[in-house]
């Protein structure tokens, strides 16, 4: 449908009205035309006329509206499950038979309906192939992730094929209860509960330290096998290391068996747990579990000193005994014997004060050669802080305090401070702080500013040094007290530390990081999931630390049973790259090497391969869930066998309309060339009809 609209339909009349007048005054009034049939005049006079009303016309800026209807098809969507759990609990002939059956539904309905194909597994893909492969099943992503994607169009069903095993996500009922469409659900897999031995989960812990031992929780189950006896057997990198023998005393058993073992060795860990099949057990993939744990021969040791005890202290231990590698001592200075050499931070709290020996504490803190955190406040002595020689610039004024808020420094680059720290910070109490004069602050260096009654400052609150004179090392400066004020106000708010702490690790996390300087780095993930590819980067630096890569990297890699693999990396811009593909579960050893202009470089170090085999847990499907996903949006359960009914129940369906949509445009009518080709075609036809007749 077209229209025009004209905002001054007045100019369109006097143009009629002068078009009109002009065409016959010039054709009917002048002599020169008297010998011309009338008929031939008359259709000059309208030539002229119609080139005459058509520049009136335009003259005018018509608005040329038109609308365009176009019709949409119902959409159905098909979500698909594509993991393993399916073809695991089923045969070749089954998969083979029911994506003949999917290939046909999706034919007949596409008669009818816009339908969309997606298969999910760990995440949702728009897809038609399907292989059964996938690792993980998360159904209640998928239905929230349709649903999003179709908001405001014409989505009338959503058809569910799956088993109903779920690993990730919450219960899909609870989705589906929430769909704005009917689901209807197809049960796929094997109903048939067989008997079945499993280890549902293991529970230790990621990391373990050497010489230590450490806990593991396995959970065990057991289906239709009473009065079997099985033996769970736990081994390391392949070496048995314990074991222990379980009696099933009932048809639905479950037990947790708890073990306590010892890590002997350091380096990455193949910790794999297994039970004794039984007679009748069709699915032996579950019989067993692996986990890694990472064995480290040393915690970095952190020492904070004082002079008195306060509850920045004990905020500050409470924080960083959450980090398992950490091991935290706190002393008295006056009473402290040991040497600072031993440990990889020193904090030292409102140190030093007017009971201590600077000049001591100083020759201490320089032979240490170790990283440094100072919290000062009121009990911190200027004068003997500012003798250390620190690298921070300041005159002290003696007695006078502060209450100062943090302000966030924008050019603050260290390191990524806590997500809303500025936010954050707007509800939390002032630190007490020591007036001082500061000069040559570094800008960049600051993370916090002190804000006092509002007005913000050049005066630092949290700042760092990454190299200061005292030792040569890193220097991390708190300027004030009451970082307990800050945790107890954040949990007061949110119930959490979450955000304070976060900001006092990455303090920590920061000095305790020792710069990379080596000039070849070749960097792997050191967990990786079996379904995953094995993806390798290195690094080369010339001696100004400029990316070099001319030679080639050469890695060889090991594993468990010492075999060997050599690859060669792929050059990138300003980087090598290497995938070697998927690999077999264990541990794996790797040394990289090249050889650049008279100097050799290599990089070692390891990784694991851990199995997936979540999928295999339970095979059983869940027709009670698929039946509550469809009654609670208001489809209907339907069987594997069933696909023919349900095709033929969408197909009939009056409940599902198509929708039409109207899309109107406007467009100046100066832009619409038909115009200006109507006035070319009249002036010229004009024109080549009075030259004929010899009156051009």
């Amino acid at each position: 449908m077209t229209g025009i609209h004209i905002e001054r339909p007045w100019l369109i009349f006097l143009g009629l009205i002068i078009s009109a007048a002009v065409s016959f005054f010039y054709y009917y009034k002048d002599h020169k035309f008297d010998h011309v049939p009338r008929a031939w005049i008359f259709l000059m006079a309208l030539l002229r006329f119609v080139a005459l009303f058509l520049l009136f016309l335009l003259l005018s800026n018509p608005l040329i509206k038109s609308t365009l209807n176009t019709r949409h098809k119902p959409i159905v969507v098909l979500l698909q499950d594509n993991t393993q759990s399916i073809s695991l609990a089923t045969d070749s002939a089954y998969t083979a038979l029911y994506k003949k059956k999917l290939n046909s539904l999706v034919k007949q309905l596409s008669t009818r309906f816009d339908l969309r194909m997606f298969t999910f597994s760990d995440s949702l893909r728009q897809q038609s192939s399907i292989d059964f492969r996938g690792s993980y099943t998360n159904i209640s992503q998928a239905l929230s992730e349709i649903n999003q994607r179709f908001l405001n169009q014409n989505l009338v069903a959503i058809i569910l094929a799956t088993d109903g095993i779920y690993n990730q996500g919450y219960d899909p009922s609870l989705q589906a209860s929430q769909s704005p469409v009917p689901i209807y659900s197809i049960a796929l897999g094997d109903t048939t509960q067989y008997t079945d031995i499993r280890i549902s989960r293991l529970q230790t812990n990621s990391i373990v330290f050497l010489h230590e031992k450490f806990p593991l929780n396995v959970d065990l189950e057991a289906i239709h096998a009473t009065g079997k006896k099985i033996t769970v057997q736990v081994k390391i990198n392949g070496r048995k290391i314990t074991s222990r023998t379980v009696h099933i005393d009932k048809d639905f058993f479950n037990n947790t068996l708890n073990f306590v073992l010892k890590a002997s060795t350091p380096g990455k860990k193949l910790l794999t747990v297994s039970a004794t099949p039984v007679t009748g057990e069709r699915n032996r993939l579950n019989n067993t579990a692996t986990t890694i744990i990472n064995v480290i021969d040393s915690r970095q040791k952190i020492l904070i000193l004082s002079s008195f005890p306060h509850p920045d202290i004990a905020t500050i231990r409470r924080t960083l005994h959450t980090i398992p590698t950490y091991k935290i001592d706190f002393a008295y200075l006056d009473k402290f014997k040991g040497h600072f050499n031993a440990y990889d931070l020193i904090v030292l709290y409102q140190l030093p004060d007017d009971r201590t020996n600077a000049l001591a504490l100083r020759s201490r803190l320089q032979s240490a050669h170790k990283p440094i955190l100072l919290l000062c406040g009121p009990r911190t002595d200027g004068l003997k802080l500012k003798s250390l020689n620190t690298g921070l610039d300041f005159d002290p004024i003696p007695g006078s305090v502060d209450q100062a808020q943090g302000l966030v420094n924008k050019d603050f680059d260290i390191f990524l401070p806590p997500r809303d720290l500025d936010k954050l910070l707007m509800q939390l109490p002032p630190l007490i702080v020591a007036y001082m004069d500061y000069r040559n602050v570094q800008s960049h260096s600051v993370l916090l500013w002190q804000n006092v009654n509002g007005i913000a400052t050049n005066r630092p609150l949290i700042m760092f040094i990454p190299t200061s004179p005292l030792n040569d090392n890193k220097l991390g400066i708190i300027c004030g007290e009451g970082l307990w004020r800050w945790r107890m106000t954040e949990f007061r708010n949110t119930k959490s530390f979450t955000q304070t702490d976060q900001l006092v690790t990455q303090i920590v996390q920061f000095l305790l990081t020792t710069e990379n300087k080596k000039r070849f780095r070749v960097k792997v993930s050191p967990v990786i999931d079996q379904n995953q590819e094995v993806v390798f980067t290195a690094e080369l630096y010339d001696k100004s630390y400029n990316p070099v890569t001319e030679p080639d990297v050469k890695l060889t890699l090991r594993d468990s049973a010492g075999n060997v693999l050599n690859y060669i990396f792929t050059r990138s811009t300003d980087h090598y790259t290497l995938n070697i593909g998927k690999l077999e579960q264990g541990i794996y050893h790797y040394s990289a090497s090249c050889h650049w202009r008279n100097e050799s470089f290599n990089d070692q170090g390891s990784f694991a391969v851990r199995s997936i085999n979540i999928e295999a847990i339970n095979l059983k499907a869940d027709i009670d869930l698929l039946k509550k996903i469809a009654s609670f949006s208001g489809g209907k359960f339907f069987l594997d066998k069933q696909v023919q009914s349900l095709e033929n129940k969408l197909l009939s369906s009056q409940h599902f309309p198509s929708i039409i949509t109207s899309q109107v445009k406007v467009r100046e009518g100066i832009r619409h060339y038909i115009f200006l080709i109507l006035i070319i075609v009249s002036l010229s036809l004009e024109w080549g009809l009075r030259k004929y007749f010899g009156n051009l």
